[in-house]
């Protein structure tokens, strides 16, 4: 006689199947989340470099399509850190400021150069860090100019098909091609980029914020922290 019951075996086998699933999909589900926040974090802050690019436009343009003597907002030369690391000439957004932008629904606050179009989120952990790296390019390309200096600061990168010598990093992204750190970049480090700002920020210490290798493009006015993501050849 055939038993047409569901036995402890097949229980247990079913509870197992549906373990599986349960992980995969909370896996699945917060893998979602994480990356719909990067994305929306991304959103915010193109969001905000587009308002100040187009603000400073504006300013550049006085007389023409906004009143003489208007100003940018927000807090200029602000203090970002406990031992009172000032940003000199860069502002610092609230959420009137924000607005003032024609920016709604941006929570946060922001460091930003208008002239320059950067855009620094004070919720990102390494804000005081990037401010720095940005400095410190300012303060390279100023005593390059001066002839102080012959040459940026840094191991130069070079082109892949390049004949000189020097080495081209890489970043792989997921569903993108890759992407190539060659001609114009500089690989630096902490104790590269502390040697230009310790007279520019006497008194502070450094060592606090700036901990990180990075790969600059003076010119373009770029920057990358390194990571164990770049790939070198």
């Amino acid at each position: 006689m055939n038993n047409k019951g569901i036995t402890l075996v097949t229980v247990v086998v079913m509870i197992i199947v549906i373990i599986i699933i349960a992980t995969v999909s909370i896996l699945s589900g917060t893998r979602l989340i994480t990356n719909s926040k990067k994305l929306s974090e991304s959103e915010i802050l193109e969001s905000v470099r587009s308002a100040v690019q187009r603000k400073n436009a504006e300013i550049e343009m006085q007389g023409t399509i906004t009143p003489i003597d208007e100003n940018y907002p927000g807090q200029l030369s602000p203090i970002i850190t406990p031992d009172s690391l000032e940003c000199t000439n860069w502002y610092l957004l609230n959420d009137d400021n924000l607005e003032e932008l024609g920016i709604k629904y941006s929570e946060g606050k922001f460091l930003v150069n208008y002239p320059k179009g950067i855009v620094i989120s004070l919720a990102d952990t390494d804000y005081a860090e990037k401010y720095l790296i940005y400095r410190f390019m300012d303060e390279v390309k100023a005593k390059k100019e001066s002839e102080e200096i012959d040459e940026y600061e840094g191991t130069k990168l070079v082109n892949p098909s390049s004949s000189s010598d020097g080495r081209t990093y890489y970043r792989e992204h997921e569903y993108e091609a890759r992407e190539v750190f060659g001609n114009g970049w500089y690989r630096v480090n902490p104790t590269q980029i502390k040697n230009h700002l310790e007279s520019v920020f006497e008194g502070k210490n450094l060592d606090n914020y700036i901990k990180n290798d990075y790969l600059v493009n003076y010119d373009n006015y770029k920057m990358e922290k390194f990571t164990s993501e770049f790939i070198g050849e």
